[in-house]
């Protein structure tokens, strides 16, 4: 996997990191988790199992 991070903040007990994930990485995760809530996501208009991804990103708040 192609992860680096960076420490952005050390102060007493405070951190603050900085990831970077490759693209292809990221869509590729991204594209199995929508598939697995598409499984069980209600929404108006749709059968189970039937929602397209975009209506499940927007229900979801998904940013991409």
């Amino acid at each position: 996997m192609n992860m680096n991070y960076k420490e952005t903040l050390n102060k007493g007990l405070k951190r603050g990191y900085e990831f970077t994930v490759a693209a292809d990485v990221y869509n590729k995760s991204l594209n199995a988790k929508i598939e697995e809530i598409k499984k069980t996501i209600k929404v108006d208009g749709f059968r189970p199992g039937k929602v397209p991804n975009n209506a499940v990103i927007n229900k979801c708040r998904i940013r991409r």
